[in-house]
């Protein structure tokens, strides 16, 4: 739609209301893309992983130019302790996030993924820093981590708390859930408090997506302020000696989203085995975690595998080899699908495959959570 046709419309709409057909060619295709990737080597294997995507609609200044400029600054910044810090960073411009739904990094997990699985011990996702009017910084994860641990990073940058925390959507380049990462973060930004909300994305901005997403709607303290924030993040997991990881606490909110589902839910629908089996993982991790923790290495390859399965239960529903779909969704994906499904709001086809969908899910989160269990007891 050209300029004048859109002046056009305007003066039409001013005198009645008018019907318009939009018609796109949209084309499809196999297409070779580049991905980037910085590697700065640290003492030991592990690595952190920070990444955003370059592909933008437009111009995309703030969709994600800004992303790309801090990645790249990390990577100039960090280039010059190579092998120094106790794990290395990796860091990978994605491809493929719009115009492919995250097939870049789906692409990247697939094929990098033993060394993910053995020595990932955090993904950090950049999207939409340094964006005019994003002035109120939103820490999103799966809240795995220590919450003092962000708190600790927020004041000392910023001088103030996070007043608001929220788990980590799909979208957010989020194809890794599958390779037993502990960790893994992503800062929203919004606008003050009272401020319109026009998009979803560029702290609201109006100007998302579109080809108006220009040089003047990046604000350069900001992405300096942000820059600073992700560098003390990485150099804290980067030297951090024990990982930051609170397993009973991530277990206590995974429990009470399950119970939010299992009170809506018909009660044919039991969520019994599966609270008794993370009351059992509980238990077994409060009796053993203290005498595993004094062999530091062992200890951190536990909380990476213990962390990163449990992840890999509360946001996905696949195998570890496999991705979910890339629709928005909730934690538990596969067992909120019984949420507000009773025997007299639901046919009778319908409830039947809702829980035979459901009893798979729950044998996958319930057999998974014994496997930990054991590991714990066979770990010396």
């Amino acid at each position: 739609m050209t300029h004048e046709d859109g002046v056009r419309l305007l003066e039409q709409v001013k005198q009645h209301p008018v019907n318009v057909l939009v018609k796109t060619a949209v084309r499809t295709g196999i297409k070779t893309a580049s991905l980037p990737v910085a590697t700065i080597p640290g003492k030991t294997d592990e690595y952190i992983l920070l990444s955003g995507h370059y592909d933008s609609w437009h111009k995309g200044a703030t969709d994600n130019a800004v992303g790309n400029a801090l990645c790249l600054e990390i990577a100039i910044v960090f280039a010059r302790y190579s092998r120094q810090l106790k794990r290395g960073i990796k860091i990978a411009w994605w491809p493929g996030h719009s115009n492919a739904r995250y097939a870049g990094s789906a692409w990247y997990c697939d094929h990098h993924w033993q060394d993910l699985n053995q020595n990932c011990v955090a993904h950090i996702n950049v999207d939409f820093p340094g964006t005019r009017g994003g002035i109120k910084m939103v820490p999103r994860s799966t809240g795995m981590e220590d919450p003092e641990f962000l708190r600790d990073l927020f004041v000392r940058i910023t001088g103030e708390e996070p007043t608001t925390w929220a788990y980590l959507p799909r979208g957010a380049d989020q194809s890794f859930w599958g390779v037993d990462i502990p960790i893994h973060l992503g800062i929203k930004y919004e606008p003050p408090e009272g401020t319109p909300i026009c998009s979803p994305g560029c702290a609201g901005g109006w100007w998302w997506h579109t080809e108006e997403d220009l040089y003047d709607k990046v604000d350069l303290d900001l992405l300096h302020r942000d820059t600073k924030l992700h560098v003390a993040l990485i150099h804290a997991l980067a030297e951090r000696e024990v990982l930051p990881i609170r397993i009973v606490g991530f277990l206590e909110k995974a429990k009470q989203l399950l119970w939010e589902i299992d009170r809506h839910s018909d009660e044919e629908f039991d969520f019994g085995p599966i609270f008794l089996a993370m009351d059992a993982l509980v238990e077994k991790w409060q009796e053993r975690h203290e005498k595993l923790s004094l062999q530091q290495d062992a200890y951190n390859r536990l909380l990476k595998k213990l962390g990163g399965s449990l992840n890999r239960l509360m946001f996905s529903y696949s195998s570890p080899y496999d991705h979910d779909n890339t629709f928005p969704f909730r934690p538990f994906p596969g067992l909120h699908q019984v949420k507000n499904t009773y025997r007299n709001n639901t046919s009778p086809e319908t409830f039947l495959f809702r829980k035979t969908y459901f009893v798979r899910q729950r044998n996958r989160v319930v057999q998974e959570i014994r496997a930990l269990i054991e590991r714990l007891e066979n770990t010396s």
